[in-house]
């Protein structure tokens, strides 16, 4: 994932109304915190609302599998760091 990606999913985010947000039986998605308009399938929310809500299906993926690779990523690292104070460790002892 890019900067640019993150930065467009952060945009979203900040345009779009505060969450958290849920959904009732009737389909109609609303952000609990501030019940004065609804967001319904039908344009009735506020347009930066809906792409909020059409990027997130596609964007939750992607940063979770951000998220995934940079946790993979970390604890590459620190086995690596490990391994490597493991050796200067086991050289000190051979002094």
């Amino acid at each position: 994932m890019t900067d640019a990606e993150l930065d467009a999913i952060e945009a979203r985010c900040r345009a779009a109304t505060e969450g958290p947000w849920a959904w009732d039986d009737h389909g109609w998605i609303f952000p609990t915190a501030a019940f004065t308009s609804c967001v319904i399938a039908d344009n009735a929310a506020a347009p930066e609302d809906m792409t909020f809500i059409a990027h997130a299906r596609t964007d939750v993926p992607a940063l979770l599998a951000e998220v995934k690779s940079l946790r993979e990523q970390v604890a590459a690292a620190v086995r690596l760091v490990k391994r490597q104070a493991d050796r200067e460790a086991s050289a000190m002892g051979d002094i």
